[in-house]
């Protein structure tokens, strides 16, 4: 099975550098917004979303059928 990691993140940079120092990570590769860490098992995309953005409709349809 292969994995892959995304979390939302207020300010891409700060977030960047938060995960790269607290888990040891890097950056792998920097796309139009958005920045993939590398150095775990799965790679972990950040990806910038405002402070109190709504979950996704997909994700409430997930998390509801558990």
């Amino acid at each position: 099975m292969n994995l892959l990691v995304n979390i939302d993140v207020e300010d891409l940079d700060r977030g960047t550098r938060f995960y790269c120092d607290a888990l040891g990570l890097r950056v792998g590769r920097r796309f139009d917004g958005w920045v993939e860490l590398v150095g775990a098992d799965a790679p972990v995309y950040l990806v910038p979303k405002p402070s109190g953005t709504a979950v996704s409709d997909c994700t409430l349809k997930r998390l509801s059928a558990t």
